[in-house]
């Protein structure tokens, strides 16, 4: 897995407050590639190590445009919720020394969840979520969206989702996918009648 640097958006990345990114390269980067997310690639000085920021984060599209044409939509999924696209440009113009009108690669990706992280579940895919449910809760006897909501701390949503994908995907193993389901439409009213 390849790795890339986000060292002008580090804190937005460990908190998983952006989702797009803007690079002068990475032409050749695919829909669906994994990157690992580090401080930075280039300038280690000796015995310095690479510092992994989160999880991997999967590519969900790219396509190149002028700098300037960055929208107000954008600007927050860049991670910089307070600036206006003018602001951003004249950021990157001066960090970089480039032309608004320089072309760049506008990246968008997703949080991928990976053994010792907690991610964001909104930006993770189904399969992600499928795959980090499976994760924690093997071995468990039993599997209940209350477990769920304590294990993997994720809201009652987010857990009868969880739930459901496990069932409805066959992921159930020694899990009776019936005893689930009532187990889930219990927690449910139990948890709305409050």
């Amino acid at each position: 897995m390849r790795n890339m640097s986000f060292a002008m958006t580090t804190e937005q990345v460990i908190h998983h407050q952006k989702d797009v990114t803007r690079r002068f390269s990475w032409w050749d980067l695919e829909p669906g590639a994994l990157l690992q997310p580090v401080l930075k690639t280039m300038g280690l000085q000796e015995g310095e190590e690479i510092k992994k920021l989160c999880g991997p984060i999967r590519i969900l599209s790219t396509h190149v445009e002028p700098l300037m044409a960055i929208t107000a939509d954008d600007c927050p999924r860049e991670g910089f919720p307070d600036m206006t696209p003018f602001q951003f440009v004249q950021m990157i113009q001066q960090h970089y020394g480039c032309e608004a009108t320089k072309p760049v690669n506008r990246i968008e990706f997703s949080y991928v969840m990976s053994t010792g992280t907690t991610p964001d579940w909104q930006f993770c895919t189904d399969d992600d979520v499928v795959a980090g449910a499976l994760d924690v809760l093997r071995g468990e006897k039993y599997c209940s969206e209350k477990m769920i909501r304590q294990r993997l701390r994720v809201s009652l949503v987010r857990a009868a989702h969880v739930v459901d994908l496990l069932v409805d995907r066959g992921h159930c193993g020694h899990w009776d996918a019936n005893g689930i389901r009532k187990m889930l439409n219990a927690d449910r009213v139990g948890t709305l009648g409050r």
